[in-house]
């Protein structure tokens, strides 16, 4: 599962290609780059390991959750660390629309990819309670 991830790539005129420390702005847009460069890698492997398994005679089924272009007027609101109020209002509503198209998808008895989501869904186990004054996690939870 990935985060609302901008449009990639950026135009480069002949001077742009050549960046220096401020070009880059410090690392920032080089992390940016790695996490892209790193969403595609993976991407990439998943679909590798799924053909050489299916060349041995496995099933295998991959699914990738539909989601929504984003649009250009979020591109602003997109960083990791970006905690504006807009920006987890943008954000949240994105998130919502995608998650509208998933569920469209899941309700469609003929959709194969979306009854493997819901299936996945549902048999998802829940997560422990989690007790902030001790810090550690429980898997009962407590009433003071």
């Amino acid at each position: 599962l990935g985060t609302c991830s901008p449009p990639s790539g950026e135009h480069l005129d002949v001077k742009g290609r050549h960046r220096s420390m401020l070009g880059w702005r410090f690392g920032a847009d080089a992390v940016s780059l790695s996490i892209s460069s790193q969403e595609f890698v993976v991407d990439n492997i998943a679909r590798l390991l799924a053909n050489c398994f299916m060349d041995c005679g496995r099933s295998i089924n991959r699914v990738r959750f539909p989601n929504n272009p984003v649009p250009a007027g979020m591109v602003p609101y997109l960083g990791l660390d970006d905690s504006r109020k807009e920006a987890m209002d943008r954000l949240t509503t994105q998130a919502h629309n995608d998650a509208d198209l998933a569920k469209s998808i899941c309700d469609d008895p003929a959709n194969e990819d979306g009854q493997m989501i819901c299936r996945l869904m549902n048999e998802l186990q829940g997560l422990p309670a989690y007790s902030a004054d001790s810090s550690r996690f429980s898997t009962t939870t407590s009433k003071e």
